[in-house]
């Protein structure tokens, strides 16, 4: 602690933090070898659209991220292991998710077209 002031000096939590890293060895991010992984590209998660909301400026996805099941190259994003891993197989057979990559994007194009004809339609001006 610095004299006079509440806070401690950076000196005081470089230390607390060099003695918290040697007492919590399993905590810190270790580096991963990265593999090459079919389903997800390499990245180890999957970006997953799980709700389309029309608005009056055009839709809004709501996304979320999945671990891929296939490698582990998870590992770099979500750190501990997630309670369920997911294969693209799965992700595209979920009555709520669907992927958001080149692959799904052609099969899903015109079903957006739709939605935001819908958009469009609903929009008043003020």
């Amino acid at each position: 602690m610095r004299p006079g002031s509440p806070f401690p000096s950076i000196n005081d939590l470089k230390e607390a933090w060099i003695a918290w890293k040697a007492s919590h060895p399993e905590k810190i991010a270790r580096e991963y070898e990265e593999e090459f992984c079919s389903e997800c590209g390499g990245k180890g998660y999957f970006e997953v659209v799980y709700e389309v909301v029309p608005s009056r400026f055009g839709l809004i996805e709501y996304t979320t991220i999945l671990p891929c099941a296939k490698c582990r190259n998870w590992k770099k994003v979500f750190g501990e292991k997630p309670r369920k891993l997911w294969t693209r197989e799965e992700i595209e057979k979920h009555p709520t998710f669907y992927l958001k990559d080149k692959r799904h994007i052609a099969g899903r194009a015109k079903q957006v077209e739709e939605e935001q004809e819908l958009c469009t339609e609903a929009y008043v001006p003020l």
